[in-house]
Parts: structure tokens; C-alpha cells; sequence
């Protein structure tokens, strides 16, 4: 039987009478814990006594309160529980010396006035036998201890009396838990071990409409589709969860749980350790009971009923009530019990590490992803470290604030916990629950409220699942409930992220990220319940945080639409806010580059009033008051709301507009302030995009122009030439349509802009697919060539010869050569008796000579041809192999000619290579070399190479992204991004970036790419101003089908910029909403576009939509690669720097790093010059704890075996590796796998 905490009467099971004790609504004090949960508990005058208790041995809450938050455990036992610093708890000391009884320290641990009620009778006649507070007995922790000494107290303490070890952890530098009767304690205190000794304490545990409160029914609908995912879990630190429910559990529907010892069922539950369960109706994957209550336990079992309440709110089913399922339905649960019972039940801050620390080891087996808990302790009994250590291995923490309502000397831990999300309850008219927990002003929680039902039944109550009898619910208030609620949606940030391919690093900074993200995405409180609940209040209004709203309630809808929905500049959306519960706050992604001012709008319709907020995650982290956050309350109803702001560096910002009174559509807007005179703007072209985008200047008066080949929806034999100007309108006389024969197959390719006839502006040429060639002038005239029908031909290349004049080369699929003048005028036909040429490339090959055309055939034949289309002494050169990757033409070595990189791409078994030739046709240091997939065994599909970096600052390089298949299958499968390719100062690179990460979920599904469409690569400094770096937009879509029946999909488009080692979000913009329902794209196109100043326009085309984006780079010294064969001529070529001696190209100054990531043997190569000594290399934990020191050599390498100093193996995860050579110091990051 239960007990339901919701009214003071009382109840009969079994002809038994039990207690249901009414809610409280001001303690008068808090010592040990606050009730958290359904769970709002009442607080027995007797609780006076406590206080008096905690005066006596020098620890008065208030007075922890205000002297602030410590932020270690350490140092709050050092300030607050243990003052005259010798190791020993103050009021254990008392103890020894005579000045407290032992009932007193039994008090302390576990006070009467906060015990938990045993809620429901025992099944049978079993029950766990007689143990630590049932025997009259004690427990101590001892943090930071290990050793002799410890042993050695021990040892005493059980010759003088009973001492048994609970727990011996390697957690938070060492904890062990032990239980004392006197004489022990007192032989084991004058044996003091190394570490502190401090006295165990005993916690006390603090869906209906609430779903569509917090936004999440929201997702499991329209665009969204979450809720789904059962691919990781969230950990639950509780009493259990009742799997025999059928919401939980129960597949067989049998509602067996016992009797007892033998609870639970096996037949409920599936360890997710070995083995992945496919079959939704396992929803608990992961069980522990760190307590000794029945080892006999067959499977999760919970005779309390918190854990199992907390479990329905975060995942339960809704099988046998729809309406009831919990935040995140298809999420999986790992249940850590760590309630003990002992008499009554106990919530112990030793077994609450002990739990933590299973936890831990556990995350990557048991996928955890978040961390829910629900009891709090008045002192830190390692319980900061704990969670601390928890958010270091990338585990987000919720935890309730507690139900002590306005009593601010209530908070504890960790609810007090800086990185923990601590969540505080409104009732059902999502007003302040009277019983929600209060802090200090400077104590900065909580963080959130969230659904946790009102004082009284009037105010609501959380409709959630019971642990006896089976299959029913009980109506539940509490804290505990609320964060449950958080719990869940967090869960829901990550489903969304991998539907979308994204894997954040599991570190402290991820966390942070996604805590600030729910917290800045929160929907205002503008009311609270009357200390008694009897009535409801008008709060003051508050756009920061304060001590008893936080951030406000939470709005997991417009959190997620915070991290994928993308507001571009210059493009009005519109969204509408309404008075009910369906939309209340709006979120959108913003697409922001550094050096630019922007102007950000809230423009609500008559009839609603706004409030508007810029926030950068690390905004809330450097400032959790939010006084760092821009926002813009004007006020009224209909009133504006504007902000400006100038993006310093790439980062991930997002746009909050939320509802403060009335409703109705609200405009949102992101327009470029003062640097450009005009906006960026988004266009439809007539039809898909056929061709990467080009830029010129048609006239001398028109600026920058922008051609872009589409074909027509309307006229499948029609093709059109779209002209914008720089600022993407449309210019007059555009687009010009061409007509083809009904059979003609294929658009138009990348044309090139160029001044061919010599008079003022550039003319346009372009060729097709079906074997045409167009000449447009501009004014949109046009002569057609039109040569072999449906034989394709490559994209045209501008050529320029030693006399002046301009041709635009092309060869068809036959591999004719043809070259025309402006006219046309046929200058060049040759034969070159090969077919399938890949796109040509035009530069000088050695110094002072004029520029030559290169043909690379997929036969592995490759020319280098003079003005009149015959070979250069020494060409053709038959490499030997096919060719699938167009040639790019780079001064590898400083001799002002320009050398050949051919990456070739075998797709039989996933093997890239590369060739490099000289100007001559001569092989060059590194000629053949296989460029490895980094994190992965095979490349699924690259790029065409680009040139990346600048030219004498040692990282000029040939570059290819790709798309990486790890080479394992079921739930180890993976696929991810990759770079790879050759420094100019000679040596390969290879390393997987973080943008993309698709994981197979099960063991029994079978995991593939549905759609994979890359645009040719761009380069540009969006860094640092070294140099420039690759950019690319990519669509992909994925699936992962189960038994051949049950499909799993994912989709995202978006930008990939080449950033190794950064944060994923700021460098990963998406282009669309992306996940399940994303409809992948056709055709994907970019370009950049000068608009003077160094102001540029980046030109995003999806299909048909074309959004022009305006950006500054953060440096521009030398040549880029803006467009998608380098320049406006396709030439394929990066420009020669003059006096650049082969001296002055220096080695590479990164680190290289090669698996990365990998397994466990990781090679490391930074050159420098030849007399530079061996240096040396220090791997650090993202703590900047030292874990290793690796020697060198001359040349600059070292190897790592992913091990310690120790020779012990470490624990996945990043670190990061510090080389120093000759003064100098280099740094890579390093992900360790396993």
C-alpha cells in the first residue's frame, strides 16, 4: 500500500490506519534536508528543537547562508563543520570529549522531526533485517581518505567495538563510508586516519497538463517528432522505480514485483550493459541498490513510491493512459536506489556518493546523458565534489530545490550546487507554488520552476505513477516532481541534437551550455500562491533571475527551437504567442558573423505586449544574476522591442521573445545595423539550383553581381540565368530563360564572370549537361553553341593567355577540347582521346610563364596544355590509377609555379589518395600518399579538394572534407565529418571534426545514409585572422532500420566549418530545423561574394532558396578560396605570392594529431626547425590535472598509448596535449576512446 501526501486525513489498507500528513507552507527551520517531493511534508514544531541542536554544536544554517556558497565540499567543511581544522567533524569532537550524548549525534545524522514515514506496508512478512539506526549505531565518511591510516583506524575500531565498511569509493579523491557503535567511534576518532571525518547525515526526499506547460507535448508533434528516443537513458538517484508498472515496465503485463526478498522482476527490466534493448517496453535499462535492502532483488523494485513518481514524469509510457505519459515518453531510465531502510527509511549522504559514483563508472555503458536527484542535505558532505565530478564527465545534474517554501535558510545540497540546475514548482495556473523552496538573493537559485502541483489540491497536483497498487496513479505535489519535468526536457535537448547529428563533448562546458539554454529560454512567473495557497498574488514583474522565480518556468519548446530553428538576417519571420499554454515563448538560432552590428526586433501586433533577450551561453556562466544577458522591456501592448549587437567571434547566440501580456503574432527580425548599406535578403530562384553561384560586376556602376543557374518548376524544357546584385535583389532584365528539346537532361553548370570582349563589365558563360554552350552579355542577350546533344561538358574555366587575350575553355565527356574567344570564336579543338574529363584547371606552372590549362581524366591520364592545346614537354602523364576528384593548382614549394594536387577517392573500399606533380609532370615528396580516415575506417564520399590557410604563415594546405564510416555496425556504428589532406611544408593531416556525429542506436539495427549532398567547399577566415579555413554546407539525411521494419531517421543541413578542436554549436550554423521530419535538400550551392571594404556577402542556396548573408572575416591577408573552384574564372588555382622564397614557407605550426579520435595509441607530429631540440609532450584532463609527460623526437613526433603516468589506462574521454619545443608551444585536442 501507499501513502499519498496530499491531505491531513487519514486513510486504511489492510485494516491499518496510516498518517497522510498534510503539506506544509513555512517551516520555521531546516537541518538535515528539504522534502522535495509529492512529497511536500510537513514540519512538526519539534523541529524547534533541531535548531536549538544546531546552535549547540556550532553549525546555525543562517548562518551558512550568509556567509555564501563555498564551492568544493572541502571548503565548506573547512569553514562551516570543521573549524578548528583538525580532520574531525566539530560536533564529533564534542562527542569525544564528553559535551554531547550520543542520542544528540543521532539526532544530528538523522533528526526526528524529518524522518521519512515508511509510506506503505511491506508485502509479506519480510523485511530487511536489523541494520545501522535499527541496531543503534552510527555512520561516518571519511573524504580523501585511503591508506594505511585508514586501515589502521579501522582495525582499532572494531577491536574496541563494531565497525564495518559500507563503502569504499574512488570518487571525489577517495570516500569511505563506515558504521560505528560507540566504542568504535571513539577508538576509530583517537586513530584519526588521513582525510576529514564528518558524521553521515540522513536526506529527506522533498502529468496531465503539465506536459503542455513546460512545451514538451509541443515536440512530440508538427516538425519535431520528439519524444521518441530510446537510444540513452537518464539516471534516477531515488528509492527505485516500480517496474511492474505497466507505464515503466512490464512488457508481459504479469504485475509481478516480489514477494519479498525476492522483489522485482527480472522479466521487467533489460540491462543495457551488454546489450541495447530494442523492445520499447523495456524502460529501464540500468538498476543498482547500493543500500544491502535485499540483495535477493530480481530487478528494480521501489516500496516507497518517490523514485517510481519521479520515473512517470520523465518517461513514463502513457501505454495505459495516453494522456499521462511523462516528459520524454521513449527515453530509457538507469534507477540507482540509494534510499536504505533501516527502521524507516534513510536517505544517506554516504550511499547518495556511493550512488553517484556507480553513476559514473556506469554513463558510457548505460548512455546517460542526465542526472535526476531529489534529496537534499542542510551540509556539503562531499556532495559539491560529487556533483561537480558528475558535470566534468559531461553528466547535466537536476536536482529539486525543496518544499521549504519562503524560509531562505532552507536550500541545501545540492540544490546550492553552482553547476547543478536546481528547479523550483509552480501550480497548475503556472503560479509560484507556496511551497517551493527560497534562497538567499546571492545565492543565485534556483535555476527554474517547473510543474510541481499547489499547496493545496485547488492548486493541482502531478498526476503520476504509483508504485502499489500496479497499474494505478496517485495525484503527487513536490519539488522533486518539477525537476523531473526538467529532467525530461533536457533529455529531449539531446534527442533533438542527435536527430540532427550532433554530439557535443562530454565536458563541463556542454552542460553548461545546455543548463543555460533551458534557463534563458524560461517562460516568465508573474503570480504566486499565498503562503496558506488559499489565493494567488501578483508578483513584481522581473526580467533577471531572483531568489524565488529563478529564470522562470520552463519552455522545453522554445529551448529546442533555441538550438535548431535559424533566424537569418534581412528575413522577417512570424511566430504568435497565445494566452493558453501552447506557445508563451519564442526562440530562434541566429545566424550572426563577427564584425558585424546587428539590429534585433520584436514587433508584436496590437494586443500583445513582449519583452526581448540576446543570450550567449557564456553569459549565464560568467554571470548567473544575468545582468551580462541584453534585454528590452519598452513595455505596452504593441509596443517594439529592439536590441543591438556586434558579434565579436563566432558563438552560438540566440533570440527570446517572450509573452508578457495579451496575444497575437509577433514579428522577428535580424537586420545588419550600420555596416552595409543594405541588408542581407533571401530569394526563390524559378527552380532547384543547378550550378555553385559566381560573382562579377556586369557594369561598371552595378557593384557586385551574382549569378546563379536554377532550373524552371513550371517548364521542365526551360533553364534559367538568375542575376542578383551584392545585396540579393534581382536585377532588372533577369533572370533569362533558355530553352532546351523535351529530352535534354540536366541543367546548367557554375559559370564563369569575366571581362571577354574588353569593354566595360563582364559577360557571363556558362555550359550545360545536354551539350550547349551560352554566352550572355550584359544585358542578357545571348549566343548558344551548341555542340554534341546530351554529351555533358565540364564547367567552363576562364584562360588567359601572354597576349591578353581571354578564352573559356571546355571539354565534353567525350574529352573534345574546345576553346572560345568572346563572340564565340572558336580558338582551340583538340581531341585528347580520352573520355570523362573531371573539371580543368588554368595557372602558370613555373615562374614568369603564361598560365596553362590542366585536364585530369578518370583514367588517371592528366595533361598540361600550351595556348594552342598541345602538350608540354613532358606531359601526358598516366598516373597509373583513376582520378574522381577535379585538380586544384597550389605553389607547394615556393618556386612562384604553381604545382598539382589530384585526391582521388577509391569508393570500392573507401581509400583516399593523393598524387602531386610538379610543373613539369615530375611525382613530389608525399606523391601517393593515403590520406586516412581520422575517427573512421573507410571515406563514404569528399569534396573536391580547395586550398586552405596563407601562403608563409606554415599552414598553406590542400584540403578534402568527407564523410567518414567508422567500419562497425549495430550500436556501434558511426558516421562522421572528416578533414584530410598535405601541408605545403610538406606532411599529411587527418582528423575528424566535431560537427557531425551519427551513432547507431541498437545493436540489432542496421544504420545508413539516406540522401548526401555536399556543396563544393569554401574557404575563409571566420577565426582568428591567421589564415583561412575551410567551410561547408552540407544536407544529410540517415537511417537506422530495426528487424528490417522499424525505421529511425535523421536529417540535418547545415554549415560545417573547419574548426578542430573548437565547440561544435558556434562553428555548425544550421541552415534548416533538420531531425526526423527534415526534408532532405536536392541541390546545395555557396559562394562568397566581395561587396568592398572587406564586407562580403555569403551566398547560401538550398533548392530553390537563396539567402545572402553578410559577414566581415576576421582577417583577409592573402588569397581565400570565396567560390566553389576558387575564383570567378573556375580556375581552380590559388594565387602565387611573390617573394615567397622555400625558405620562407615554414613547417606546419598546429599540432598534428593522428587517430583523433582513437582507441588508445594516438601519434603526434609538430615540426620545426632541424637544430630545435626533441621537446617534450604533457597530456592534460580538461581539469588541467597532468596525466602523462611523453618523450620526443628530433623531428617533432611522440606517441601516446592513452595511458597515465602510472602506466594505468584512461577513462574516455578529451584531453588536451601541450607540446613545447625550442621555446615554443603547440596544443591539440584529443578525444580517447574505447
Amino acid at each position: 500500500m501507499r501513502t499519498d501526501h496530499t491531505d491531513g486525513t487519514r486513510h486504511m489498507a489492510d485494516g491499518i490506519p496510516h498518517i497522510r500528513p498534510a503539506p506544509r507552507a513555512v517551516p520555521s527551520c531546516r537541518q538535515t534536508s528539504s522534502p522535495c517531493a509529492g512529497f511536500a511534508m510537513p514540519l512538526p514544531v519539534s523541529a524547534l528543537l533541531v535548531t536549538a541542536l544546531l546552535v549547540l554544536v556550532g553549525m546555525p544554517a543562517a548562518a551558512v547562508r550568509a556567509q555564501g556558497t563555498p564551492a568544493t565540499s572541502s571548503a565548506y567543511i573547512d569553514r562551516f563543520l570543521d573549524r578548528d581544522g583538525n580532520g574531525v567533524e566539530d560536533c564529533l569532537d564534542r562527542w569525544l570529549a564528553g559535551r554531547l550524548s550520543w542520542q544528540a549525534l543521532r539526532d544530528l545524522a538523522s533528526p526526528p522531526a524529518l524522518r521519512i514515514a515508511d509510506p506503505g506496508e511491506w508485502e509479506g512478512s519480510a523485511i530487511p533485517a536489523q541494520k545501522v539506526w535499527d541496531a543503534g549505531r552510527l555512520r561516518v565518511l571519511c573524504l580523501g581518505a585511503g591508506g594505511a591510516s585508514a586501515r589502521l583506524a579501522e582495525t582499532r575500531a572494531a577491536e574496541a567495538g563494531f565497525c564495518e565498511l559500507l563503502h569504499d569509493l574512488d570518487f571525489i579523491g577517495g570516500v569511505r563510508v563506515l558504521v560505528l557503535d560507540e566504542p568504535g567511534l571513539a577508538a576509530y576518532l583517537r586513530h584519526k586516519p588521513a582525510g576529514r571525518v564528518v558524521l553521515d547525515r540522513d536526506g529527506t526526499p522533498a502529468l496531465d497538463g503539465s506536459t503542455t506547460m513546460v512545451g514538451s507535448r509541443q515536440l512530440q508533434q508538427g516538425i519535431w517528432r520528439l519524444g521518441q528516443d530510446g537510444s540513452s537513458s537518464v539516471a534516477i538517484l531515488d528509492s527505485g522505480c516500480d517496474t511492474a508498472h505497466n507505464d515503466l515496465g512490464d512488457p508481459t503485463n504479469d504485475n509481478r514485483d516480489g514477494p519479498p526478498p525476492a522483489v522485482g522482476d527480472a522479466n521487467d527490466w533489460s540491462p543495457g550493459a551488454g546489450s541495447w534493448p530494442v523492445f520499447a517496453g523495456y524502460r529501464v535499462v540500468g538498476w543498482q541498490d547500493v543500500t544491502d535492502d535485499f540483495p535477493e532483488a530480481a530487478g528494480p523494485w521501489d516500496y516507497h513510491y518517490h523514485g517510481t513518481a519521479l520515473a512517470s514524469v520523465v518517461a513514463g509510457s502513457g501505454r495505459l493512459e495516453p494522456e499521462l505519459a511523462g516528459v520524454s515518453p521513449g527515453a530509457r531510465l538507469t534507477v540507482v536506489k540509494f534510499y536504505d531502510f533501516d527502521q524507516i527509511w534513510h536517505t544517506w549522504a554516504g550511499d547518495f556518493l556511493a550512488a553517484c559514483a556507480w553513476t559514473l563508472e556506469q554513463r558510457e555503458a548505460l548512455r546517460i546523458r542526465v542526472v535526476l536527484t531529489a534529496v537534499n542535505w542542510s551540509q556539503d558532505l562531499g556532495i559539491s565534489d560529487a556533483v561537480n565530478e558528475l558535470v566534468a564527465a559531461g553528466l547535466l545534474p537536476v536536482v529539486a530545490m525543496g518544499n521549504h517554501g519562503p524560509d531562505t535558510t532552507g536550500p541545501g545540497y545540492p540544490a546550492l550546487v553552482p553547476d547543478a540546475l536546481t528547479v523550483g514548482a509552480v501550480n497548475d495556473a503556472g503560479a509560484l507554488s507556496a511551497f517551493s523552496g527560497r534562497a538567499a538573493p546571492d545565492q543565485g537559485k534556483p535555476d527554474l520552476l517547473a510543474p510541481g502541483g499547489g499547496l493545496l489540491p485547488s492548486g493541482g497536483r502531478i498526476t503520476c505513477a504509483d508504485n502499489e497498487p500496479n497499474d494505478t496513479y496517485s495525484p503527487r505535489q513536490g519539488t522533486s516532481l518539477a525537476a523531473a519535468h526538467v529532467a525530461g526536457a533536457a533529455f529531449l535537448l539531446g534527442e533533438v541534437l542527435q536527430d540532427n547529428g550532433v554530439l557535443l563533448p562530454e565536458d563541463p562546458t556542454t552542460v553548461r551550455n545546455l543548463r543555460a539554454l533551458l534557463k534563458a529560454t524560461a517562460a516568465r512567473v508573474e503570480n504566486a500562491e499565498s503562503e496558506d495557497g488559499a489565493s494567488i498574488q501578483a508578483l513584481a514583474p522581473h526580467d533577471l533571475p531572483d531568489a524565488a522565480r529563478g529564470w522562470g518556468r520552463l519552455r522545453a519548446d522554445a529551448a529546442v527551437s533555441a538550438l535548431m530553428r535559424p533566424l537569418y538576417p534581412g528575413v522577417q519571420q512570424t511566430d504568435t504567442l497565445s494566452v493558453d499554454e501552447n506557445r508563451i515563448v519564442v526562440a530562434r538560432r541566429l545566424l550572426l558573423q563577427p564584425g558585424v552590428r546587428y539590429l534585433l526586433e520584436a514587433v508584436p501586433a496590437a494586443g500583445l505586449d513582449v519583452d526581448l533577450a540576446l543570450v550567449d551561453p557564456r553569459y549565464l556562466d560568467s554571470s548567473p544574476a544575468g545582468e551580462q544577458v541584453p534585454r528590452a522591456n519598452a513595455g505596452g501592448s504593441g509596443v517594439a522591442e529592439s536590441l543591438h549587437h556586434e558579434a565579436v567571434e563566432a558563438r552560438w547566440a540566440f533570440l527570446v521573445v517572450r509573452r508578457v501580456a495579451g496575444s497575437g503574432p509577433v514579428v522577428l527580425r535580424l537586420t545588419e545595423a550600420d555596416t552595409f548599406p543594405e541588408q542581407g535578403r533571401q530569394a526563390d530562384l524559378p527552380g532547384h539550383v543547378t550550378g555553385a553561384p559566381n560573382y562579377g560586376s556586369l557594369t561598371q556602376a552595378a557593384g557586385t553581381t551574382v549569378v546563379i543557374p536554377s532550373l524552371v518548376d513550371l517548364d521542365p524544357q526551360a533553364r534559367s540565368v538568375n542575376v542578383f546584385d551584392g545585396w540579393g535583389l534581382s536585377v532588372p532584365g533577369w533572370p533569362v530563360y533558355v530553352f532546351t528539346a523535351s529530352s535534354s537532361n540536366g541543367g546548367l553548370s557554375q559559370p564563369i564572370l569575366w571581362d571577354m570582349d574588353g569593354q566595360p563589365g563582364d559577360e557571363i558563360v556558362l555550359s550545360s549537361e545536354y551539350g550547349s554552350l551560352y554566352f550572355f552579355n550584359n544585358l542578357g542577350a545571348y549566343s548558344e553553341v551548341a555542340l554534341d546533344f546530351n554529351v555533358p561538358l565540364t564547367p567552363v574555366v576562364g584562360w588567359e593567355l601572354a597576349s591578353g587575350e581571354r578564352r573559356a575553355a571546355i571539354l565534353d565527356d567525350h574529352g573534345q577540347l574546345r576553346a572560345y574567344a568572346w563572340g564565340p570564336q572558336l580558338r582551340v579543338q583538340r581531341d585528347l582521346e580520352h573520355e570523362e574529363p573531371l573539371p580543368p584547371a588554368v595557372g602558370r606552372l613555373t615562374a614568369h610563364e603564361e598560365a596553362r590549362l590542366v585536364v585530369a581524366f578518370r583514367d588517371g591520364w592528366v595533361h598540361a596544355l600550351d595556348s594552342a592545346g598541345l602538350d608540354l614537354p613532358g606531359w601526358p602523364v598516366d598516373l597509373g590509377e583513376g582520378l574522381s576528384l577535379p585538380p586544384v593548382l597550389v605553389d607547394l614549394d615556393g618556386d612562384q609555379g604553381l604545382d598539382m594536387a589530384l585526391p582521388t577517392l577509391n569508393t570500392a573500399v573507401g581509400e583516399l589518395r593523393l598524387r602531386l606533380l610538379d610543373g613539369a609532370g615530375h611525382p613530389l615528396p608525399g606523391d601517393g600518399t593515403v590520406l586516412p580516415a581520422a575517427g573512421g575506417a573507410a571515406w563514404l564520399a569528399v569534396t573536391p579538394p580547395l586550398v586552405a590557410g596563407r601562403a608563409g604563415a606554415g599552414d598553406l594546405r590542400v584540403e578534402v572534407l568527407g564523410l567518414v564510416d567508422n567500419g562497425l555496425s549495430g550500436a556501434r556504428a558511426g558516421y562522421f565529418l572528416a578533414r584530410a589532406g598535405w601541408w605545403a611544408a610538406g606532411g599529411l593531416f587527418s582528423e575528424r571534426l566535431p560537427h557531425l556525429a551519427v551513432r547507431g542506436r541498437t545493436d540489432q539495427g542496421v544504420l545508413g545514409f539516406r540522401s548526401t549532398v555536399l556543396a563544393q567547399p569554401l574557404a575563409w577566415d571566420f577565426r582568428d585572422g591567421s589564415g583561412s579555413e575551410a567551410a561547408l554546407l552540407g544536407g544529410l539525411s540517415w537511417r537506422e532500420t530495426i528487424f528490417g521494419q522499424t525505421a529511425i531517421d535523421g536529417a540535418t543541413t547545415g554549415w560545417f566549418l573547419d574548426a578542430p578542436g573548437a565547440r561544435v554549436l558556434p562553428f555548425r550554423p544550421p541552415a534548416t530545423p533538420g531531425g526526423s521530419e527534415e526534408v532532405p535538400p536536392q541541390a546545395l550551392a555557396a559562394g562568397l561574394a566581395p561587396l568592398g571594404d572587406d564586407a562580403f556577402k555569403l551566398i547560401q542556396v538550398r533548392d530553390a532558396r537563396v539567402n545572402f548573408l553578410p559577414l566581415r572575416p576576421r582577417g583577409l591577408r592573402g588569397p581565400f578560396w570565396p567560390l566553389a573552384r576558387g575564383d570567378q574564372r573556375n580556375s581552380g588555382a590559388y594565387p602565387v605570392v611573390e617573394d615567397l622564397s622555400p625558405v620562407m614557407a615554414a613547417p606546419p605550426s598546429r599540432l598534428a594529431v593522428y587517430p583523433n579520435p582513437g582507441p588508445g595509441r594516438f601519434q603526434f607530429h609538430w615540426a620545426a626547425a632541424p637544430d630545435t631540440p626533441a621537446g617534450r609532450l604533457t597530456i592534460y584532463d580538461l581539469r588541467g590535472r597532468r596525466v602523462a609527460e611523453v618523450p620526443g623526437t628530433t623531428e617533432g613526433r611522440w606517441t601516446w598509448d592513452g595511458r597515465d603516468h602510472r602506466g594505468r589506462l584512461t577513462a574516455t574521454g578529451t584531453y588536451l596535449a601541450v607540446a613545447r619545443r625550442g621555446g615554443r608551444r603547440a596544443t591539440a585536442r584529443v578525444v580517447l576512446t574505447r
